[in-house]
Parts: structure tokens; sequence; C-alpha cells
């Protein structure tokens, strides 16, 4: 049984989430956004995999968002569904062979706290366990 932990080094993008697609982004802005996400993930995937090959198997997926200091926190299931770019990302790394393995989302999220000094950004941390079929 295998895992692999990777960060995406943004939080979910706002604009990928259900509530707010309604009417509101022109449907080539929102793919032009979407695949520059999904770019974004399969970068950061590739670094995180750069020993292991791909996971052929049933895998189950954790998803935690931290979202920046100055982001709302969203509803939970909006999370996830914003999620799914970076989800393509990591199949078009190779670290997955297709999507249709992942058999179990996990989804937690927090609102990181700024300080004086510390103004923290948001990120998305995908941990990819094999599980037995």
């Amino acid at each position: 049984m295998s895992e692999l932990t990777i960060d995406v080094p943004m939080d979910p993008p706002a604009s990928l989430m259900p509530n707010r697609q309604q009417g509101r982004m022109h449907w080539t802005k929102r793919a032009a956004q979407t695949r520059e996400y999904r770019e974004i993930a399969k970068y950061a995937a590739m670094e995180a995999a750069q020993r292991s090959g791909p996971i052929r198997g049933p895998v189950a997926v954790t998803i935690h968002a931290a979202y920046g200091y100055r982001r709302q926190t969203p509803d939970l299931d909006a999370t996830i569904s914003a999620s799914k770019a970076y989800l393509d990302g990591i199949v078009d790394a190779g670290v997955l062979v297709d999507d249709d393995q992942v058999q179990r989302i996990t989804a937690t999220h927090e609102k990181l706290r700024a300080t004086r000094k510390e103004k923290p950004l948001g990120f998305t941390r995908f941990v990819i366990t094999e599980i037995e079929p």
C-alpha cells in the first residue's frame, strides 16, 4: 500500500466553485482558468512524485485546503468541486492513471490566521493512498 502527499501552492480558486459559476463568468474565461490551475497541480505532482511510478490500483484521496488570510472559507462541498482541476492535473502528471481510480474522497479545510509579520497564503494538500480492491 503506497501513499503520496502533494502540496499545491494555492487554495482552491473561488472562480471554480459551483456557487460562483452561475452566469458570472463566460465559459471561455473559466476554461482558461481551469487549464491554468490544472497545470499548477501537474507540476506540483511531478515534483512530489519524482521517485515513484504511477499508482495503478484504487485510491482514497484526502484533500486539505488551507485558505489564505484574505479568503472566506467556503462550504466543504465547494472545496471538493473546486479541487477537481487540481485532481485532473495530478492525473496529467502521471501519478494516477485515471481519476476513475478514486474510490473515496475525504476533505477538510481551515482558515489561516494572519499576524502582523506573517500574512499566509493558502495551499491545498492531497494525500493519495492506495487501497485494497
